[in-house]
């Protein structure tokens, strides 16, 4: 039995709770929002180190799917080290100066991201995340 349907018969949980949450989706599915693409694709490659306990715990980003603050996703967030061209992690509106576009977008070892479990650039991924990029309101000063 579903875990949620459950408790609502116990009465542990309110009869209204949603039964069914916002979750991923497949990022190659163009019926789905350009926000919930890009948030699913950077969920999968990039929430295992960007989470608490994850490898790169040490940045205030927090990368997964669940996290709806833009702010620890990276929007207009200054980043940890200096990167050519990018002075936010996330620059709303402007791809070509957003460190975590310019880091997908490499296969230099001191700068591509993920750091490891890859050889190439996911052509597709870094198309996908410039457009997400391009799409937001320029908000950084």
């Amino acid at each position: 039995m579903n875990q949620i349907a459950k408790w609502k018969n116990l009465g542990i949980i309110p009869e209204n709770t949603p039964t069914v949450g916002l979750s991923a989706v497949d990022w190659r599915d163009t019926s789905k929002s350009l926000d919930l693409r890009a948030r699913s694709y950077i969920d999968v490659n990039c929430a295992h180190c960007h989470r608490d306990g994850g490898h790169c715990d040490y940045t205030n980003i927090r990368l997964n799917f669940s996290n709806n603050d833009m702010s620890t996703v990276g929007v207009c967030m200054t980043p940890l080290f200096s990167v050519q061209n990018g002075p936010f992690v996330i620059n709303a509106g402007n791809a070509d100066r957003s460190e975590m576009f310019l880091r997908i977008n490499s296969n230099e070892q001191d700068l591509m991201m993920p750091i490891v479990g890859r050889t190439i650039i996911h052509e597709e991924g870094v198309e996908l995340i410039r457009q997400w990029i391009n799409s937001m309101p320029a908000s950084c000063r």
